[in-house]
């Protein structure tokens, strides 16, 4: 049940300095009382976060945005601040100490045990949007030749300080050897060794194994957490699916963005300065004005074309959306079909056949309509083929060009989410403008 449910933020602010505001936080989760967190002023944080304890606090201050995290902590003290920072998880103090300044992270680390501290120094050395950026430290590891019984014993003796107990990892001279589920272990017998029970084909990731790459791993085999290993298959993390669902929200934040031509926003709407939000957005919008630019040049080159068939004009819109629709319906199966694994590089002669086909096909669905509109208009014969068969052309390279281009991004190392939307419809727009007028003068015998 929401937050919102349980009480109104008018309410909480009433509470902030009543014993009675410990009860109405007792029933809400770490997610809900981050969120109404964020709604207050500072002060009031401060004073709600005082009601909180210790353990609790850690899980809402997860929560939280860096840019609350950051105030908040120092608002906090030090004692105050040493305690959440003890709770916290590997993974999100790595996270909070990435986004400080050089200074500040040395003296949030400072506040924490040295081998806890070294621990997050060890993470914040690999890519953020790596495998060994989203794995925590805190995992159980046994030897292959304990039992059973003595394998629950220990789950129940780390649960509290385990932020992820579904999986026991067995070893072998700290080497991993096997996984054994909760379910698997209940449902052995007591004095069974581990190693008569274990999952000797243990799926793993490198620490520089790409978050994307971890995410498909995660999804198609349906685990709730991965090993992160290193070179001599020794267990470094683990990487849980609450992180991993935060990185396909990232990336399909990303990707929206990007697919409708602006840079993402690192913060919510609302809370993004005007002059940030500007600069996300006028890169994309200059580039294309300036690739667009060049469809005048065309326009005046092609003239003496335009002067003989003036009715050339009408079809023009249609040509392009045309074609733009049907390159960014390409590129979008495409971008989708890599971001699940589906296809990659070296599927591209069936994807290049495959679109062949279909350009021939939609070129031919749409030229007839825009030959049918042309006699419909009482136009001539020649505009009719000249519209028809620029159709057809356009959106044959419309559905080649949007389904290869990102594969060729991919195999250079782009990102193909820049490949988005606005670009292909304007790059569509100055060839098929090209394109169009080549075809008209061809009909009409003028040489340009």
């Amino acid at each position: 049940m929401a937050w919102k449910q349980h009480i109104t933020l008018a309410e909480v602010k009433e509470l902030i300095a009543s014993p009675e505001l410990e009860v109405v936080l007792a029933n809400l989760l770490p997610a809900d009382i981050a969120e109404i967190i964020s709604l207050l002023d500072q002060e009031d944080r401060v004073s709600l976060f005082a009601h909180l304890s210790s353990d609790l606090g850690a899980r809402v201050f997860e929560h939280l945005e860096p840019r609350e995290q950051r105030p908040l902590l120092s608002a906090l003290g030090a004692t105050r601040a040493k305690q959440i920072l003890g709770d916290m998880h590997s993974d999100d103090i790595a996270d909070f100490v990435g986004e400080l300044h050089p200074e500040q992270a040395k003296a949030v680390l400072s506040l924490m045990p040295h081998k806890d501290a070294q621990e997050i120094r060890e993470l914040l050395v690999y890519p953020e949007s790596s495998a060994g950026g989203l794995m925590i430290k805190e995992f159980l590891t046994l030897e292959q030749d304990r039992t059973v019984d003595a394998a629950i014993a220990a789950i129940r003796e780390n649960a509290l300080t385990n932020e992820s107990m579904y999986y026991v990892y067995v070893t072998l001279q700290n080497k991993l050897v096997g996984v054994v589920s909760l379910r698997e272990l209940i449902l052995a017998s007591p004095e069974a060794p581990l190693k008569e029970i274990m999952e000797d084909n243990v799926i793993a990731v490198s620490p520089t194994t790409d978050q994307e790459d971890v995410a498909r791993l995660l999804s198609k085999y349906d685990f709730l957490a991965l090993p992160v290993v290193d070179r001599q298959n020794m267990i470094l993390g683990l990487v849980t699916i609450d992180d991993v669902l935060d990185v396909l929200s990232e990336e399909a934040t990303e990707d929206i963005s990007m697919l409708g031509g602006s840079q993402p926003l690192e913060e919510p709407y609302l809370s993004v300065p005007i002059f940030s939000m500007y600069k996300k957005r006028v890169t994309w919008l200059v580039g294309l004005a300036i690739l667009l630019a060049f469809t005048s040049a065309i326009m005046e080159r092609y003239e003496v074309v335009l002067e003989t068939m003036i009715a050339l004009t009408f079809f023009i819109p249609m040509l392009i959306a045309a074609g733009g629709n049907a390159g960014t319906q390409a590129a979008t199966l495409v971008i989708r079909g890599m971001a699940v694994g589906e296809i990659d590089y070296r599927h591209w002669p069936k994807i290049a056949g495959m679109e062949l086909a279909m350009g021939l096909m939609l070129g031919t669905t749409i030229g007839l309509i825009g030959y049918a509109r042309a006699l419909m208009m009482g136009e001539s014969i020649t505009l009719a083929l000249t519209v028809s068969l620029s159709l057809l052309i356009v959106i044959l390279l419309a559905v080649l060009t949007g389904a290869l281009l990102p594969l060729v991004l991919r195999r250079i190392k782009v990102d193909p989410a820049i490949l988005s939307s606005p670009f292909i419809t304007t790059m569509v727009d100055v060839v098929g403008l090209l394109i169009y007028f080549a075809v008209a003068a061809y009909f009409l015998g003028i040489v340009v």
